[in-house]
């Protein structure tokens, strides 16, 4: 199967699953990316599950530049992590991700995520591929008091 490639005037990017050799540099973006970073171990733990979705993707180089996890529960995918290296945002690379999963799920797939209020160009992004906001987490991140919008794509959307 040929992995997903996006062209653009920066160069060429490629996705592909995710392995544990990629995690130093995932735990990077991660860090580098958020106040509350992910551990080691969580993403760890992400290999160890039958039901979770572990995408990168990668430039010409062979450098990880972003991921996705995504994490069957109940009856539901969760968006649990969808980052791109501040370098590399605003190419569309995590809509080649989130395209990809969207692709991959079966079609009547409901997907749910929470994302910063504040975070326009995430919820941009989210809502150009069909999400929509079905409810408010008030002070959801412990960080910052923050809210977070509670939003879905699929069934029920």
């Amino acid at each position: 199967m040929t992995e997903p490639t996006l062209h653009v005037a920066e160069g060429t990017y490629t996705l592909r699953d995710m392995r544990e050799s990629d995690l130093p540099h995932v735990l990077g973006i991660e860090r580098a990316s958020f106040p509350v970073p992910w551990t080691a171990q969580m993403f760890r733990d992400e290999f160890d599950h039958a039901r979770s979705w572990r995408r990168v993707v990668e430039d010409e180089t062979g450098s990880v530049v972003g991921f996705l996890v995504a994490r069957f529960y109940g009856d539901s995918w969760h968006i649990m992590d969808l980052v791109i290296t501040f370098r590399q945002r605003r190419r569309g690379l995590g809509g080649l991700l989130l395209d990809d999963l969207l692709q991959t799920l079966p079609i009547d797939a409901t997907l749910v995520l929470e994302v910063r209020r504040g975070n326009e160009a995430a919820i941009a992004l989210y809502s150009s591929r069909g999400f929509r906001t079905v409810g408010v987490r008030r002070g959801y991140y412990p960080n910052t008091g923050e809210d977070a919008l509670v939003m879905m794509h699929g069934a029920g959307t």
